[in-house]
């Protein structure tokens, strides 16, 4: 009896045993499952966790898609909102804006539905990311929509931080000098910069800060600009240029039509050199990126340059870098 009692409760604890081991089995799988998202995500993040150079943003594009297709099969949310808002980011840098707003689309949809801090804060990048892509295809009371929506998830006190306030400032100014609405831009930017002063980038993201400021400043200077105060556009220009000098990665191709239009406004003043200066900015933006639908936009705004200074010769040279080569171009040198 005493036998049988043991061989029991020996048999009994191994399936016990086997039982939890498969118990621990099965909830290691599942959350392997929630969080593989997650993870893709978490490193793709550090991989853009410092500005990249403008031609690998293809192989971000191309990570970002194996990685959407690696994990789409998984039932779970968690982690495809950045997954999604890396892709849609990578592709509205090469100016793929139709394939962007999908991927946006996508970021939303898959964003978590809660109402904590993080939740309300993916929604909130997420949806600024369709809105500057729909800014960016000329979708312009549709960006002030999302913008919109945007704006009412930092609404919250724990949300509210200066850097995301400056963020939607800088969102509406550059769609108010997108409309013509040059008094609301300047107030919009100047109000982006005065927040700045008070963020700080968030953590392991040391650029975003650095970022901003430049990018409030180069539309500052064009909405001045096109008010006629080409003095208060000057300052701003050349505050910009100094943070570009710094940290030539700030760069944006979103500020390509914006850098025409500056350089159109100081050929109309005739200052002829400081019209050079962003439309060699623009130049440098679209040799990285040769598939942008602002290119022959950037060369043919150069080129009336080159006419109008009497350098027609250099012309022919001007579409060269349709098979370009980066690594030869010098940002900081061209702005010197």
């Amino acid at each position: 009896m005493l036998f049988n009692f043991f061989h029991g409760a020996v048999a009994v604890g191994l399936r016990g045993y086997l039982l939890n081991a498969i118990f621990a089995m099965a909830v290691s799988i599942a959350f392997l499952l929630y969080s593989a998202p997650s993870m893709v995500a978490y490193f793709l993040a550090a991989y853009t966790n410092h500005k990249l150079p403008l031609r690998e943003y293809r192989q971000l594009v191309s990570a970002c898609s194996r990685a959407v297709a690696s994990v789409n099969w998984i039932p779970f949310k968690t982690g495809k909102t950045q997954l999604y808002m890396n892709l849609s980011l990578a592709q509205r840098t090469l100016g793929d804006y139709s394939a962007a707003e999908t991927s946006a689309r996508l970021a939303i949809a898959n964003s978590a539905s809660g109402l904590s801090s993080y939740s309300r804060l993916v929604r909130f990048v997420a949806t600024m990311y369709l809105g500057a892509v729909l800014r960016a295809q000329g979708k312009f009371d549709a960006a002030s929509a999302e913008f919109a929506k945007a704006m009412l998830e930092i609404e919250a006190p724990s949300n509210l931080s200066p850097l995301w306030t400056a963020w939607m400032h800088m969102a509406f100014g550059g769609l108010a000098l997108d409309t013509n609405r040059l008094s609301e831009a300047v107030t919009e930017l100047k109000t982006a910069l005065q927040d700045l002063e008070l963020a700080r980038s968030p953590w392991g993201y040391p650029h975003v800060r650095r970022e901003y400021r430049a990018w409030c400043l180069l539309p500052l200077a064009l909405a001045h600009a096109e008010r006629g105060d080409i003095s208060s556009s000057k300052e701003a220009w050349q505050t910009a240029v100094c943070a570009i000098r710094d940290d030539p990665t700030v760069t944006d191709p979103d500020w390509i039509s914006w850098l025409i239009r500056l350089a159109a406004c100081y050929i109309d003043y005739g200052d002829y050199f400081l019209a050079e200066q962003p439309l060699q900015l623009a130049y440098s933006l679209v040799r990285d990126v040769p598939t942008h639908p602002s290119c022959n936009q950037v060369l043919d705004s150069f080129e009336k340059l080159l006419l109008i200074t009497d350098r027609a010769s250099d012309i022919s040279d001007m579409r060269s870098w349709l098979l370009p080569e980066p690594d030869s171009f010098d940002l900081v040198q061209i702005m010197k």
